[in-house]
């Protein structure tokens, strides 16, 4: 199974993503900033990463534009109440699509 990070700061919204996806049998790592969602990403190896984008101390924005400096693949859904076309631009240039 694979081993997955969810990164929000809201605990509800972080148990609606992850309950499912234990229950199927996948590794969870949970974080609730950018900063500990990077700390995460760096001494686990993900397989895909679950984010928020509006988070106190490191937004999702800069924690991804990290995440890509590694030269790290890793896939990314972001799942987020930031809906502006900006955003949505400055994710794909970050290589997340959809």
């Amino acid at each position: 199974m694979a081993r997955i990070l969810c990164i929000d700061d809201s605990k509800f919204s972080r148990s609606r993503v992850t309950t499912p996806l234990k229950a199927a049998g996948h590794e969870i790592l949970e974080a609730a900033d950018g900063v500990e969602g990077f700390e995460q990403f760096e001494t686990c190896s993900p397989d895909l990463i679950v984010s928020d984008l509006l988070m106190p101390n490191r937004d999702g924005i800069e924690q991804l534009r990290m995440i890509r400096a590694t030269g790290s693949k890793v896939p990314v859904i972001i799942a987020s109440a930031d809906i502006q076309e900006s955003t949505r631009q400055t994710c794909e240039e970050l290589g997340i699509q959809g």
